[in-house]
């Protein structure tokens, strides 16, 4: 920002009316006071850039009310309107249409006005939060276009400005959901700057009193030595780092090992661009432990530049430093993950007052923070820093603190959690009526109030005074009708007024999906689904549930597809193995279906569907054809080393002993000795399992009585065929140690069997005598006379 030609811009800026931004006259008014508008929007950029996120502005504000009111209803989209706290909005708006205006008249400076076009988008998106507007988006894309084409064109373009297009167009593709064109901008940049960065390891200490060295994460940057400016950084100001003051803790790794001593000098750009991939990092990775250590390693080479440790020895380098928004993002971005430490809690919340208090500080002052590299990076606003330092003290407990952030910034949501945990949410609705009497009669408002008081009428109110435009308001009514009323059909209307408005509501999707489900609407939660994971392919739960939308539609072979494509994202969840386990059986899918079972045994140490294990010992036995027309028979040492995992971990299930007894019994082209006896005990052990003590004892239970009536005769019948089972030649010694061993074998069982028949007979006699009901006495009788005739049969095989 040129302090020197600002006197001159402010009192032109003072002179400029609304009808002139909207005319689109900003140009001529500018040429006729022989103003450069390049210069005029560099300046005047720099100045809303300065007041709302840099901070050291050392002069009043500039005010230009009827613009920045104007400014509100121009820069809203979607129903959603640009925050209202924020300073010289009206800067904003001129700076938006300037630089549209200029980029379409331009030709020696067209990329240069298109740029910043694209950093007028990016604010207004900022302005708007976490809302991704679908009119926003869509100057984006336009934008990226156009730069390219320019691109293409082989113009000289400056090296700044190109390593700002290629770090801003990855930030904005990535918040609109497009990771692959963010992942290339990224891959650019990196190529430009000939730089290679990846993880390694270095030895190094972590607390005070380790003794020995241990390895630790490091961020690996490599590059030519002569293929960037390597020479010594300007020693420019760099906001405060609070230190971590703990009596065990280091306040960072100590490292000692070889990796970290060639770490090279990294230029502003560079550091941007490790800035940028931490981002892309964190959101192409889960929310864990592990992702935290990985982007911390990001973070932490920035750091040992910028704030070199003197006990670091291996830290030491001519060249030294950052940039004022390199650093604040920098230490912002580590508190946020730091908070979640108990020892590292008191620094984060520490850190990110101090960054709060500096923009209020006239020193260092603005001419030090270096403005120009703001659009390297995703510094936050002072009122990001502040909300986000107040919900660390609400992680704290100390809500009434956090609480007078909250009502600073007008933090609606926010207010209303603080005043619910502090038992006053009376409170919240008193504050919320009396900023509507101050005449902000915003939908933002009505749909707060809505939230506190549970009102239906005022998410129609904001629906109304929006004209039809708030996405917020028809999404909250859904939610309303869906929750609160179980009326469906209503709920989906309003959600898809919401998506009409913004179809960039990933989460809305999620919901109108499950509300669209349990409508039994099968088809739009099918389109839910999909264009939830098109949103955002990580979302695993989206995939789970799209599949079962498309199961609910009789598409099997599909919903199969879209599991195993939620796999990828969550690999750990054992409710898709579980949906894997079944659809892939019902499909034909077994190689499938025995992974998601071993899988299911890996996380739960257990499986027990006996269903989903019998249609694979079927499959197998009777030779079907899977999916892929190849015969089930080839898995069959697959499917036994699956019953043999699944019978050591859960074996309590008759049926599931009773499948691997059959499946062994299927033995082809012979059936083994060994494997025979095996099955013979899986059938005994079948039987034990029916008979266990439960609430109700099984003589007692119909269904119970006559499973183990049937598994008996089973497990008899298999005991009487052994000489048709197992067919042993004769001639041979081994063959008549093997028939030796099989006749003891088959004595022992009948023996078993007899005993196993007494206690059953004696079991159901009993049930007979205590039972009054006629039915039930004759059900039984009959099943005592037949097992009676069994007895008879064994004892009859045991005296031969």
């Amino acid at each position: 920002m040129d302090s020197k030609l600002w006197p001159e811009y402010k009192s032109i800026l003072a002179t400029i009316t609304c009808d002139e931004v909207k005319d689109g006259n900003l140009a001529d008014v500018l040429l006729e006071k022989s103003i450069s508008s390049l210069s005029f929007l560099d300046c005047l950029l720099s100045y809303f850039v300065s007041v709302n996120f840099i901070g050291g502005f050392g002069e009043e504000t500039v005010e230009i009310g009827a613009l920045d009111e104007e400014a509100v209803n121009a820069l809203s989209c979607e129903g959603e309107v640009p925050f209202k706290q924020t300073t010289s909005l009206g800067v904003l708006w001129i700076c938006k249409c300037l630089s549209h205006q200029m980029s379409e008249v331009s030709r020696t400076l067209r990329f240069s006005y298109l740029l910043f076009f694209l950093k007028c988008v990016y604010l207004n998106q900022y302005l708007l939060g976490q809302e991704r507007s679908t009119h926003l988006d869509a100057e984006v894309v336009e934008t990226l276009k156009e730069c390219e084409a320019e691109l293409e064109q082989e113009n000289k373009i400056v090296d700044s400005e190109l390593i700002c297009y290629y770090i801003l167009a990855a930030y904005l593709s990535v918040f609109y959901y497009r990771y692959e064109v963010a992942e290339d901008f990224a891959n650019r940049c990196a190529a430009h700057l000939n730089l290679s960065i990846n993880f390694t390891g270095a030895l190094g200490k972590r607390t005070r009193f380790q003794q020995s060295d241990v390895a630790n994460l490091l961020l690996k940057v490599d590059r030519p030595s002569d293929s960037s400016e390597t020479s010594k950084m300007e020693c420019s100001a760099l906001p405060k780092i609070v230190s971590l003051n703990d009596d065990t803790l280091l306040n960072s790794v100590l490292f000692t090992g070889d990796e970290s001593k060639h770490f090279p000098v990294l230029s502003v750009y560079e550091q941007s661009l490790i800035l940028l991939l931490c981002e892309l990092f964190r959101l192409a990775h889960p929310v864990d432990d592990l992702t935290s250590e990985q982007r911390l390693a990001y973070l932490n080479a920035i750091v040992r530049q910028a704030y070199p440790d003197p006990n670091d020895q291996s830290n030491r380098s001519e060249a030294q430093g950052s940039s004022w928004p390199v650093a604040t993002e920098t230490l912002f971005q580590k508190s946020i993950i730091e908070r979640n430490s108990a020892r590292k809690s008191e620094r984060s919340l520490s850190q990110l007052e101090e960054l709060a208090n500096q923009f209020g500080r006239k020193e260092p002052p603005l001419s030090q923070r270096h403005v120009d590299h703001f659009f390297l990076t995703r510094m936050p606003s002072v009122w990001t820093v502040q909300i986000e330092q107040a919900r660390l003290l609400v992680r704290a407990g100390c809500y009434k603190s956090a609480l007078d952030v909250f009502l600073r910034w007008n933090r609606w949501f926010d207010i209303i959690d603080c005043y619910t945990h502090l038992n006053k949410r009376e409170l919240a609705e008193e504050v919320i009526r009396q900023q509507l009497a101050k005449g902000d009669k915003s939908p933002e408002l009505y749909c707060a109030l809505g939230d506190v008081t549970e009102n239906r009428d005022h998410y129609l109110k904001a629906w109304e005074i929006s004209n039809h435009k708030s996405a917020r308001a028809m999404r909250s009514l859904a939610v309303v009708y869906m929750y609160a009323d179980r009326d469906y059909a209503k709920a989906i209307e309003c959600f898809e007024k919401s998506l009409a408005i913004n179809n960039l509501q990933n989460s809305v999707w999620f919901t109108f999906g499950c509300c669209c489900l349990q409508a039994k609407e099968y088809a739009k939660a099918e389109n839910a689904f999909r264009r939830c994971v098109q949103i955002e392919p990580e979302n695993f739960e989206a995939w789970n549930n799209c599949a079962s939308a498309v199961v609910l539609q009789g598409k099997k072979d599909i919903a199969l597809k879209l599991l195993k494509e939620a796999c990828r994202y969550n690999y750990e969840n054992w409710r898709i193995w579980d949906n894997i386990s079944i659809i892939s059986a019902d499909v034909g899918s077994f190689q499938d279906t025995i992974q998601a079972c071993h899988r299911l045994l890996d996380l739960r140490g257990k499986y027990s569907d006996a269903q989903v294990l019998g249609v694979l010992a079927k499959a197998v036995l009777d030779d079907v054809k899977d999916c892929n027309g190849m015969p089930a028979s080839t898995l069959r040492s697959k499917v036994l080393e699956l019953f043999g995992r699944v019978t050591a971990s859960t074996p309590t299930n008759a049926t599931i002993w009773d499948e691997y007894a059959h499946l062994l019994l299927g033995e082809k082209p012979k059936l083994q000795l060994v494997t025979y006896q095996k099955a013979v005990q899986d059938l005994q052990i079948a039987h034990r399992c029916r008979i266990q003590p439960s609430a109700v004892a099984w003589e007692n239970d119909p269904l119970k009585r006559k499973a183990v009536v049937r598994g008996l005769h089973v497990w008899a019948e298999t005991v009487f065929r052994a000489d048709d089972l197992v067919q042993l030649e004769n001639g041979e010694d081994s063959t008549d140690i093997h028939r030796a061993e099989h006749d003891t074998f088959i004595k022992s069982m009948l023996a078993s069997l007899r005993l196993s028949l007494k206690s059953v007979i004696g079991r159901l006699k009993k049930a007979e005598e205590c039972c009054i009901v006629i039915e039930v006495r004759e059900e039984v009788n009959t099943m005592l006379s037949d097992l009676n005739e069994l007895e008879n049969v064994i004892e009859k095989k045991l005296e031969n």
